[in-house]
Formats: structure tokens, sequence, C-alpha cells
């Protein structure tokens, strides 16, 4: 994959996936006060009134700045240093985004990751390094895929460790009382070890499919050794304490992941972007 910082000024430096879209505010008409959010993919509309943007890099380190074309894919273009305060001369309507220069990380344009370009006025917006994501069940998607795999191998190997006792065989004395703790979804949808493995034979611990079946047996009063050494006896609850304390700390939000980016507010758009990609896609 071609590197942000390789990529020639005015250059395409990524195709967007037509499934790429993010939350967006659409301004409409005077008539109408309101404002709506909707998932969009971020493209520039066509215009011929100029229009200017002022971005001043408040990040520590080089950024660039890439331009959405109007079919929604990535142009790079100058880059600015730490401390920098440049003029953008662009057009009504045109969208600009931010990237590190060396990871190609989204950042922050103001409070949002996207700016729109308006005719009647100079927008100043500050370049910032966005807030990071501190995991939660539904932030896990916005997770490198590594940590996601690792943690499905986990969420594995306890299911099939925690099958050596079935649950219903043991007294219930020895069963810990329910408790009501958020279990994290990951990647969307409840985790489901027997899932990731729909040919292998079922038993009655297979009923235990989703994190909520599973948490129903918080902890097990197993024969040592097994209670000291297996993974699969460690309650629920505090298997989901290893998973927020082995995620990763140095995830930036990005507004381009849906779950991932709940400190980023969306773009403002006006409602003629919207339509002129409505035009488009017709």
């Amino acid at each position: 994959m071609l590197q942000l910082k390789d990529c020639k000024e005015q250059h395409q430096y990524r195709r967007r996936e037509d499934s790429e879209t993010e939350l967006i505010t659409v301004l409409l008409p005077k008539l109408d006060p309101c404002q709506r959010s909707l998932n969009v993919r971020l493209a520039s509309s066509k215009s011929q009134h100029t229009a200017k943007i002022r971005f001043h890099n408040l990040f520590d380190g080089q950024v660039r700045a890439v331009w959405m074309d109007f079919d929604g894919h990535e142009v790079a273009y100058s880059t600015l240093n730490p401390g920098e305060d440049r003029l953008y001369l662009t057009y009504h309507n045109h969208c600009w985004i931010f990237r590190e220069l060396v990871t190609g990380r989204r950042m922050n344009v103001g409070k949002c990751q996207a700016v729109f370009a308006q005719k009647d006025y100079t927008l100043k917006v500050c370049i910032q390094a966005p807030p990071l994501l501190v995991w939660q069940d539904s932030h896990h998607v916005g997770f490198p895929e590594a940590f996601r795999l690792s943690i499905k191998m986990l969420l594995f190997c306890h299911n099939s460790l925690s099958k050596q006792v079935d649950p219903c065989d043991l007294p219930m004395h020895n069963r810990m009382e329910n408790r009501d703790t958020d279990i994290p979804q990951l990647d969307g949808k409840q985790a489901s070890c027997n899932a990731m493995l729909p040919d292998r034979k079922r038993s009655h611990a297979d009923s235990l499919k989703t994190w909520d079946d599973m948490k129903t047996f918080r902890c097990l009063k197993l024969p040592a050794p097994l209670s000291q050494s297996n993974l699969g006896c460690i309650p629920m609850h505090l298997l989901k304490d290893i998973v927020q304390l082995s995620a990763p700390t140095n995830v930036w939000q990005d507004a381009g992941c849906p779950g991932a980016c709940p400190d980023i507010l969306p773009a403002v758009a006006p409602c003629e972007v919207i339509a002129q990609a409505y035009e488009d896609s017709v």
C-alpha cells in the first residue's frame, strides 16, 4: 500500500470503498431549522464558488492535507509542520481531512475529523490528535485486528476448558449467584466460540453459546488441581477485566469506524452535498 509520505501532491493516495461511510450532520435549508445526522460517504460537491480555510497544526508532528474528491477518494495535498498555520484556497462544499504523515492515522479537524469549505466566510480550524479510545464492549470493533483475534482465541480457550466440568452436573450450592454485568460484544455481535467452529459436536455445555448465556455461571467450585490452573474456571466478569487490561492504550478514535469515535463530533455538511452525492449515484 502506498505510504502517505511517499505520495505525490495532488495524486490519489487512497481509494475508498463504497461501504466506507461515517456520520455527518446535515444543515437543512433555512425554512427547516432542524439538523439531521446521516451516515454518508464523504465526498466534495462540485462548485464554481471559491472558499478559504485556515488550518493551524497543533499536533507535535507533521500532518498532511487530504482532499476528498468528487468520487469520495483521497487525494494528497501539502504537508503542515508542527505549529504551522496556512491558508488554503479551495471551493465551496469541498471536503478536507488530515492524516498524520508517518502513520496515516486520521487527525481531528476541530472537534470533527472532516471539514466542508464555505463560500461566505473563512473557516479557521485547528488540527490535533484525536482522543484515545478506551476499551469498552461497545468500542471493541475499533481496536486493531490482531488484538481482536487474540481475544477471540482467549474466548475459545475459555469456552473449551470450561466444558471439562458440566455446570448442570454440579450441586446448586456450588454455583455462584447470577450477577448482571455488561459483557462485551465483539465485532458488533455477541461473542460465540461455537460460531467459529460450526461443525464441532455439541454437548450440553454448548448451550452456553453467547456471553449472556455464559455469564449465568460466574464461578464453579471445581476439584483441585483443575480449579487452580484451568483458564475455564475464571468467572466471566473477571474475563472481561482481563480483556480491558490487555487492550492497547494508544488507539486513536476514528470517525470512519462506527462505534470507535464516542468523543468525535460529526462533520457539518450543507444539504447540497447530500443532494449532489445522490445525483451522482443515480
